[in-house]
């Protein structure tokens, strides 16, 4: 039928018939069905039609290969599986996409309410939005997203405006930390993962930056005293700031500088110089990331072949971070000579320190079925790209090769290996890391994500912090017992102590035992080291 010449040639005319099959069936058969059903049982028959109909598509461009091969290519006209899909997005999307949203954030809001609710059915129903973009996010984001958003921020402005009346700032902090980790685990169930970054901030405009002041200045639970009563737990749900700032969490500069005018305010300048200097060096980064990016294009041959970004910090403003000597696959040493290339031009005279337990890498896993991009970090990206030079590395190979320590390397292929995403096999397969242990890139791996975040086990730096906190407290005795003696002279141990803790209460609540061992070694110290 397609190769007879005219008037012979009925390629058009099965096109034709082609696009108006589906058209018919669509108009006869699918939409009847969905039009008497609604709410959660028209989901359930939606992704029922959209799977027939994708079977529908796939066997019927197969049948009529011949047309995309030959006469679709030629005409430059719509390849078949897109004329199918185009068919459902016109006729069945388009007429039921309004009420399908409304149903799913119907169905979203009964989950936050505590009611069990069926992810799978969400999840299905979801994708079909992706899908029928046809490899772009415009459907996803303009049909359901953006009315999804605004669901949320009226769901938590109603909660908020009722949890800043009962609650304590303690009990309030705890409400938004789960909230904000309930809303991340329905991007990873059901919602796209593009949508978790504005979800996260929509639900922290609305917890936190929408009642900040409220917050720091309530009378027995605000800012001031969680300070004055030493509520570590509870300051680290408002802040000890850095990792948000960091990894790009941060609602917004503004907010973060609005919370720093409160707290100096409220806690004196001291207490946040380090923290401004933090939002300070984050504005600085960004301009400096700008420029790097000119430099590269200047000078194409410097490239180094890798989408680069680099935040530059100030030492004396972040918590001190281990920085080990990390021996850096060929892929990424190229990045690292290329920008140390780039910053010596704008200055010699500061040291880059890199701080690989911060980075995060985008790699591509070319596996069997399909391509996923792993979001891993610096450390877990460098084990990874191993194995594109060996089929089979061992536990004792991979530690030479990167210089890693045995705590670190063991955390590292526990997350690649033994966790929920087994991106390597190992030989023996056990749960847990031995140094006798073997590696390989598990070729076999799938997930029906095309983006998926590896997660590696924390560190516990709260002893570190901890140890940090007692030493700055230390320093504030120090400097609190120098200026009460240089205006007193002559002062009694116990008179002494009771001073100390009444200045000192403005910033931490002190501890008398403390105190009086600091007194102690100040008293067997000679007079000339004192002074």
């Amino acid at each position: 039928m397609c190769t007879q010449k005219p008037p012979h040639d009925y390629s058009q005319q099965l096109y034709d018939k082609y696009r108006e099959d589906f058209e018919e069936y669509i108009n006869s058969t699918v939409l009847p069905s969905l039009r008497e059903k609604h709410d959660e049982f028209m989901l359930r028959e939606l992704v029922k039609r959209w799977a027939n109909h994708k079977v529908m598509v796939r066997w019927l461009s197969r049948f009529f290969h011949y047309l995309d091969r030959y006469f679709i290519a030629r005409r430059s006209l719509p390849a078949l599986n897109e004329v199918g899909l185009t068919c459902f997005r016109n006729q069945v999307y388009n007429d039921v996409k309004d009420e399908v949203r409304d149903a799913v954030i119907k169905l979203i809001d009964k989950e936050r309410e505590g009611e069990q609710v069926d992810r799978a059915l969400l999840k299905n129903v979801l994708d079909i939005f992706v899908d029928i973009g046809m490899g772009k996010m415009e459907q996803y984001e303009k049909d359901f997203e953006s009315s999804f958003l605004k669901d949320t921020g009226g769901y938590y402005s109603r909660k908020a405006s009722i949890w800043i009346l009962e609650d304590s700032c303690p009990d309030y902090m705890l409400k938004c930390e789960e909230c904000l980790k309930k809303e991340r685990e329905r991007v990873s169930h059901y919602l796209h993962l593009s949508s978790e970054p504005k979800l996260v901030e929509k639900v922290q405009q609305e917890l936190l930056v929408v009642f900040a002041g409220q917050l720091l200045e309530k009378e027995h639970s605000g800012c001031k005293a969680l300070l004055r009563d030493d509520k570590v737990d509870d300051l680290s749900r408002m802040k000890k700031l850095a990792r948000r700032l960091l990894f790009d969490r941060s609602a917004n500069d503004e907010h973060e500088r609005s919370i720093l005018t409160k707290l100096k305010q409220q806690c004196g300048g001291q207490f946040t110089s380090k923290m401004e200097g933090m939002v300070t060096d984050l504005t600085l980064a960004r301009e400096n990331q700008t420029s790097f990016e000119d430099y590269l294009s200047t000078n194409p041959a410097a490239h180094p072949g890798i989408d680069l970004t680099v935040t530059v910090l100030t030492t004396g403003f972040w918590p001190s971070y281990k920085s080990f000597d990390l021996n850096l696959p060929a892929e990424m040493v190229k990045c690292v000579e290329v920008f140390k290339g780039f910053y010596e031009t704008k200055t010699k005279h500061r040291k880059l320190t890199w701080i690989y337990s911060l980075g995060t890498c985008h790699i591509n896993g070319k596996f069997e079925q399909k391509t996923i991009e792993l979001i891993v970090s610096t450390y877990q990206a460098a084990v990874l790209l191993l194995f594109n030079s060996s089929n089979r590395l061992s536990y004792s190979e991979i530690m030479a090769q990167l210089n890693l320590t045995h705590e670190d390397l063991v955390r590292l292929l526990h997350s690649l290996s033994c966790a929920k995403y087994k991106i390597l096999t190992k030989e023996p397969n056990t749960r847990t890391i031995s140094q006798t242990d073997s590696f390989e890139f598990n070729f076999k791996f799938t997930d029906r994500m095309r983006r998926i975040k590896i997660p590696l086990l924390p560190v516990d730096e709260r002893k570190k912090v901890v140890e940090d906190v007692d030493k700055d407290r230390r320093y504030a005795i120090d400097a609190a017992i120098v200026r009460i003696m240089k205006s007193r002279k002559v002062l009694g141990h116990q008179q002494l102590v009771s001073e100390c803790v009444e200045q000192l209460s403005r910033m931490f609540k002190s501890q008398t035992l403390e105190l009086s061992h600091k007194l102690t070694l100040l008293s067997s110290t000679p007079s000339s080291q004192t002074g």
